[in-house]
């Protein structure tokens, strides 16, 4: 029961929340594929997959919202499609005020052909200030765009107070 306020043990660092009202957390996917993305640009991860626990994630700028001070754990698998075999670099991030958290870098020059479906994951842990937020967007060094799949998802949620 580390880390929950009156836990035997609670050395971890982190104060939890259990039962205390101050909850956050939110399952997000796609509506439909994401076409021809540019470098740059942000998945637009627009419509509820589970929940939105306290209604911080906005699906019209495809952001999440620290409601308050501290740890925040967030999952992400990025479906990327038509890539093509020209990107001196590509993948997908998370970026959050503080941090950003990327996925594999892959180089697809080395490949024969585009490739049609290629799927990418980032789960990590973070600190975030009340009001930081938090989104996942495509890099890559190439001429053409790719397109994500539906399928993709972004997750996340409060883990909690860091003292």
């Amino acid at each position: 029961m580390s880390g929950i306020i009156g836990g035997a043990g609670s050395k971890s660092g982190v104060i939890g929340l259990s039962g205390s009202g101050l909850q956050s957390s939110f399952n997000v996917k796609l509506s439909a594929e994401q076409t021809d993305i540019a470098s740059g640009a942000t998945v637009a991860f627009n419509t509820l997959k589970a929940s939105n626990i306290g209604g911080d994630f906005n699906t019209s700028t495809y952001k999440y919202t620290a409601p308050i001070t501290g740890m925040y754990s967030f999952f992400i698998n990025v479906y990327s499609m038509n890539i093509a075999n020209d990107h001196n670099y590509y993948r997908p991030l998370l970026l959050t005020d503080n941090n950003e958290y990327g996925g594999s870098l892959i180089d697809t020059r080395v490949w024969d052909t585009s490739a049609w479906l290629f799927g990418q994951n980032i789960c990590t842990v973070t600190d975030m200030d009340a009001g930081d937020t938090a989104y996942v967007y495509i890099n890559y060094a190439g001429s053409s765009g790719t397109d994500i799949n539906h399928n993709s998802f972004f997750s996340g949620y409060f883990t909690g107070i860091t003292y």
